[in-house]
């Protein structure tokens, strides 16, 4: 897992925000990287993952939407 090593946790602590989010929206899913990393900084948290070609692996509780990310935002937003 990326976020296990220290190049994964270093490149990403930028987008873990210094609180708890009541939910998160990540434009640009990947592998989940920085979903996961926000749950081991705070907990569980609600995670929608948008991501036009998204990986095979990814957290299960996340809802995914697999799709262009600006449409999503256009018609979600």
């Amino acid at each position: 897992s990326p976020c296990e090593t220290g190049f994964g946790y270093l490149y990403h602590s930028h987008m873990i925000p210094p609180y708890k989010p009541e939910s998160m929206l990540i434009l640009g899913y990947g592998m989940g990287t920085v979903a996961e990393l926000i749950r081991k900084v705070h907990g569980t948290v609600r995670t929608t993952g948008v991501d036009k070609l998204p990986a095979d692996r990814f957290i299960v509780e996340d809802q995914m939407v697999i799709g262009d990310a600006l449409e999503f935002v256009k018609e979600s937003f």
